[in-house]
């Protein structure tokens, strides 16, 4: 499982705005009985059979799926709220880039921290079916980064309905055809030199030159 980025903000807060937020009709966020992770999608849930009662653990399961929508759904709603403030600051584009990084500073979020939200809020709002958007809210960062690099990529999951599986392998294959490319660019192409019988071929040249008449300005004038 992907490891979830720390934002040094009060999560009863960030809970509240969400909660806000949520009544905006045009807020691509997640409504509190939507699941963008389904229980069956959870990996490593054999961690969770912490207890002897296989009940008592079934509801720790469900605990943390409450706890991994909700990290998603702020997540996005994070990402959305920092581009729409990136967006706002357009109005005076040569301090655009100050002033955000002021406001940042502000609410106490690192400006890395901050462009893997937005970036993951903009590559999740590209998508069109719902199958996309689940697969966007389960990937990493590094994944993340990935399809934003490759635009062909996120046509490819919206209309081959990729698992998370399946966007792994193409990833991967992806990655290796890239490696191979410069590999062979940065190869350096010797040609073969043909060593055999090099002795002989030398002397040939040799004989032919001791033998080769030499012809001088005096047996011209002679002649």
């Amino acid at each position: 499982m992907a490891k979830q980025n720390k934002v040094k903000i009060a999560l009863a807060n960030l809970r509240h705005e969400v909660k806000d937020t949520i009544k905006d009709k045009n807020v691509t966020v997640v409504e509190k009985n939507t699941q963008l992770i389904n229980i069956d999608k959870m990996e490593n849930l054999d961690a969770l059979n912490i207890t002897e009662h296989k009940e008592l653990n079934d509801k720790l399961k469900e605990k943390a799926l409450e706890f991994i929508n909700f990290s998603v759904n702020g997540a996005l709603w994070m990402g959305k709220h920092l581009q729409e403030v990136f967006e706002l600051l357009d109005e005076d584009p040569s301090n655009q880039a100050t002033y955000y990084n002021e406001y940042l500073k502000y609410i106490n979020v690192n400006e890395r921290t901050a462009r893997r939200y937005r970036k993951r809020f903009l590559v999740f709002s590209k998508c069109e079916r719902e199958h996309s958007k689940k697969l966007i809210s389960t990937l990493s960062d590094e994944d993340i980064q990935f399809i934003d690099d490759n635009e062909n990529l996120l046509e490819k999951i919206e209309s081959e309905n990729l698992t998370k599986a399946d966007f792994k392998n193409i990833k991967n294959t992806m990655l290796l055809e890239l490696k191979n490319s410069e590999e062979a660019e940065n190869t350096i192409v010797v040609p073969v030199v043909d060593f055999s019988n090099f002795t002989e071929k030398v002397s040939d040249i040799h004989i032919r030159i001791v033998a080769r008449p030499i012809s001088s300005p005096d047996m011209k004038q002679r002649a």
